[in-house]
């Protein structure tokens, strides 16, 4: 039962007065006037008590607290008998700690002023000492870093805020202004989108391996605030400044990295899930069969070779990766001469070809298309570079697509659509083979950037090959002879006239009569003009300079003979009817005679032969303007392929996918797609043209570096970890029945049994290796890229570049 400490009864108790500012001084000793000292602190005791009179006596009121009425009473003139002389009130305790509250909020609202109110308020402030990455880069190194660099509340005064409406997370984005590059979503976990999250969360818990998990880490993700589950975290969870210069803030605990984790557990070796098809994440960019290379094509010295690694694969400079070496070092050797055509029945690629049409079909029905070579070609109506080059125009391709499984040569049975769509791909070949023979260069690449956005990149000089001009003027000369004059008459609108029957042939010449014996010709001949004797020379002084004869003097060149006039209509031109020098193809060797002045000429070899360092070539009497590859990694190949691959996902995709498929044939001259492979992860595709290799701005989750690891091996070398899997499936998903070529590096077998955890868990223990995450993970993954400071690049001052 509770008992109050002091008697409430006012008999037994006299009031305090707490809240009074001023008690009386005999209140230490126990005995304090009643009454007590006024608001001034002046004590106004003079007597015990003070009589009061009822009726005609006074009567004593001291209180019984106090004694109680005295026995003497008041005296007669009603003043008390027991005078009390005055105290030294002092003050209250409630006035003292007022006093002492009042004193201390002065000097602090005064310090706080004194030390926050100059301009080195900030240095007042200051937690501690910044690391020496922030503390260096605060400011470009310019001046020393301040608060508001890095923490939003210190421009809250400016923005109309209150200081202290900051948040972790909007000082987070002051970091990302530095830290750029790290994804479209680098607050939420790993920088990973709230859907992929949520799959990576279930694939966890599916692999997890059952143990419980610590106690700390379940306390710790109950009482950090941390939603396991998505959201964005902030850049200072795990980042935490002001530790001083050598603090390292990439520095993390297990239990940090464990605690928004779904599958917790104690550590590496106790609870750390399996793992699923490592090292291997993807189909090599290569395709090369180790168990075939090693059981089936490398025998006598050159299995030797195979059974060492390195006799490929060396280390990158930092060590991590395992690459691939040059071809030359690697497969040379096997394929070189293959890529080069050797014992290949045609070495070149057909670039540019004229269809074989039929013209008097065509112009019987009204479809003029002017002139048009007799090839006798049959096969494709176009190459696969026409087909890129016509199909940036929409008409074009339409065309094309009408006229795909229609018989070029023999159109009498053909609708209008299709004839119609025959004289616009005609048309269509014409305008190209104009445009590249005048325009040279730059309007093959022309042709080519019609397809594209805007917002790409030019595309690579590359794809002209350094084309032979020579070649290709002489091509035109003897297909089309007149092509320069009927192309801009049909872009003004003017199209050839209708064809007219053939003239008739004149008569030859009859043969000159033999000359007469003694070299005396006969005079009464008209046709033959009297031979000046050989003995005649010019006479007079200075004519000598001008004789025909000197040796300084060019021989004269007989006039060409007149061209033949423009066929009219579509008449069809016979090869090597070119009527000038430029129609001699550029594979036609000088004419042998039996007896005459070629007799035991040596022969020229054919053009293929003839470009076996790679280039352009046109064979005899053909209508094909052929490029021969000069070898690996030939540059027009590579960028044409590029090229077709990535116009898969424009306007013109279907025409450049059938183009692709077409280049890409494993078998075609070059043999690019035989080893290099595509991939199409839901965009355009992309061909491999190099192996696995080291990509600065790509932080994978798991890293693994070989160089630290390659003196623990056994004798086994680099099986110790990559043991070879003969049943593997591995060429399955390279090749395919229907002449396309698979696409989806994710679909794959590998050559090597992935690793377990157990060969590294040998090693990686608390007492050995460590076992701590950050050995193998990172936690930004993706393309990072670092910032360019602003001020970067040329400037100019005083008119000159600095």
């Amino acid at each position: 039962m509770q008992r109050p400490l002091d008697p409430q009864n006012f008999k037994q108790n006299t009031y305090e007065r707490p809240a009074q500012e001023w008690i009386c001084g005999r209140t230490a000793g126990g005995h304090p006037c009643p009454l007590g000292p006024d608001q001034r602190g002046k004590c106004r005791a003079t007597s015990e008590c003070m009589p009061v009179r009822k009726r005609d006596r006074w009567s004593c009121t001291r209180g019984e607290a106090v004694g109680g009425k005295c026995e003497e009473g008041p005296r007669p003139d009603g003043s008390c008998c027991h005078p009390v002389p005055p105290c030294q009130p002092v003050r209250s305790l409630r006035r003292l700690r007022r006093i002492a509250v009042s004193l201390a909020l002065a000097f602090t609202i005064g310090a706080l002023f004194f030390f926050f109110g100059g301009k080195d308020r900030e240095r007042w402030l200051d937690p501690g000492e910044l690391s020496a990455f922030h503390g260096t880069l605060a400011r470009q190194g310019t001046t020393a870093a301040k608060c508001g660099d890095c923490h939003s509340a210190s421009d809250a005064k400016a923005n109309g805020s209150p200081p202290f409406s900051h948040s972790r997370l909007a000082d987070s984005q002051l970091c990302l202004k530095c830290h750029t590059g790290l994804g479209e979503h680098p607050l939420q976990a790993h920088a990973v989108d709230a859907p992929k999250l949520a799959a990576l969360t279930r694939k966890a818990q599916s692999v997890a391996s059952g143990t419980d998990a610590p106690l700390v880490l379940q306390i710790s993700r109950k009482v950090s605030g941390i939603n396991p589950h998505g959201g964005e975290l902030a850049c200072a969870t795990c980042h935490r400044e002001h530790q001083g210069r050598g603090a390292r803030l990439t520095q993390l605990t297990d239990a940090q990295c464990q605690v928004c984790h779904a599958a917790q557990f104690t550590s590496f070796t106790q609870g750390h899930p399996q793992f699923t098809k490592y090292p291997y994440q993807r189909r090599t960019r290569i395709y090369f069969d180790h168990t075939k290379h090693l059981d089936e094509h490398f025998t006598g010295k050159k299995k030797d070779r195979a059974l060492s690694c390195t006799g490929c694969h060396t280390t990158e400079a930092s060590g991590r990766l395992m690459l691939v070496q040059e071809f030359q070092q690697t497969c040379a050797a096997c394929h070189a001469g293959q890529i080069k055509g050797e014992g290949s029945p045609s070495k070149g690629l057909a670039f540019f070809s004229v269809p074989e049409l039929d013209v008097d079909t065509l112009e019987s029905k009204g479809h003029r298309i002017g002139e048009w070579p007799h090839t006798g070609q049959s096969g494709d109506k176009v190459t696969p570079f026409m087909e890129l080059l016509l199909g940036t125009d929409a008409s074009l391709r339409a065309a094309m697509e009408k006229l795909r499984g229609v018989n070029l040569n023999d159109l009498s049975d053909a609708g209008v659509d299709k004839l119609d769509a025959a004289e616009k791909l005609a048309w269509g070949v014409k305008s190209l083979l104009f445009d590249i023979t005048t325009g040279g260069h730059d309007m093959l690449i022309e042709r080519m950037e019609t397809d594209r956005a805007g917002g790409q990149n030019r595309l690579s000089p590359k794809l002209t090959g350094h084309m032979s001009r020579a070649v290709l003027v002489a091509a035109q000369q003897e297909w089309m002879p007149h092509l320069l004059t009927e192309m801009p008459d049909y872009r003004k609108g003017i199209k050839p006239p209708p064809p007219k029957p053939p003239a008739p042939v004149p008569a030859a010449p009859p043969p000159p009569k033999p000359a007469s014996p003694g070299g005396n010709e006969d005079l009464t001949d008209a046709t033959s003009p009297p031979a000046m004797p050989k003995e005649m020379k010019p006479t007079g002084g200075d004519d000598l300079i001008l004789d025909p004869g000197d040796l300084l003097s060019a021989p004269k060149s007989p006039a060409p003979p007149a061209k033949t006039p423009a066929p009219a209509g579509g008449r069809k031109v016979p090869a090597g009817d070119a009527g000038d020098l430029l129609s001699a193809t550029a594979d036609t060797p000088p004419p042998k005679a039996a007896g005459g002045e070629n007799a035991g000429a040596a022969e020229i070899k054919p053009a293929e032969d003839w470009v076996a360092g790679g280039g352009w070539y046109r064979p005899e009497k053909s209508f094909t303007l052929f490029y021969r590859p000069a070898g690996h990694a030939d540059s027009f190949l590579t960028a044409w392929l590029s090229t077709a691959a990535g116009m898969s996902a424009g306007p013109s995709a279907d025409v450049a996918r059938a183009a692709f498929r077409k280049l890409a044939d494993p078998l075609a001259p070059g043999l690019c797609m035989k080893c290099h492979t595509v991939d199409a992860s839901g965009g355009a595709p992309q061909v491999n043209w190099l192996p696995a290799h080291p990509e600065p701005q790509i932080h994978p989750f798991t890293v693994f570096k070989h160089k630290t690891h390659l003196s623990l091996l056994t004798d086994q070398g680099c099986q110790t970890c990559h043991q070879r899997d003969p049943k593997s499936e591995y060429a399955k998903f390279f090749t395919s029945t229907d002449g396309t070529l698979p696409d989806d590096p994710g679909r794959f077998a590998g050559n090597f049994v992935p690793l377990t955890k157990a060969v590294c868990a040998e090693c990686h223990k608390p007492q050995i290796a460590g076992d701590n995450c950050l050995l193998c993970h990172r936690y930004h993954t993706g393309a990072i890229a670092p910032k360019m400071n602003d001020a970067a690049g040329f400037h100019t001052q005083g008119g000159r570049l600095w």
